[in-house]
């Protein structure tokens, strides 16, 4: 079943990504094209898709890492603090601790 909204996020290394998302996160790969160097997720019943940006692709200014400045996601997970944990063990790079908000 597809999200009501599945974001598609460039990545510089598809295979590094999958291994943060699929590998430490929990994702599952539901399908891909790895001629075109894409990937779609799906952890419970959050999707995300993501891609090398090679061949055609919605480029509409410089693309420069780090990507996705300026966007932020919610993404629900059945036990964040278990999500959080494995972060901490890996080497991703932490910005902000997990913390309890209200919007």
């Amino acid at each position: 079943m597809m999200s009501e909204l599945t974001p598609e996020l460039y990545v510089t290394n598809l295979n590094e990504s999958l291994a943060f998302y699929c590998g430490l996160l929990g994702f599952e790969i539901e399908y891909e094209r790895p001629e075109d160097s894409f990937a779609f997720l799906k952890l419970g019943a959050v999707s995300l898709m993501l891609e090398e940006p090679v061949g055609r692709t919605w480029i509409t200014a410089t693309l420069e890492p780090p990507f996705g400045r300026g966007v932020n996601f919610q993404i629900m997970v059945e036990n964040v603090e278990k999500v959080y944990a494995k972060c901490l063990q890996s080497e991703a790079k932490i910005l902000v601790p997990l913390e309890h908000r209200s919007y």
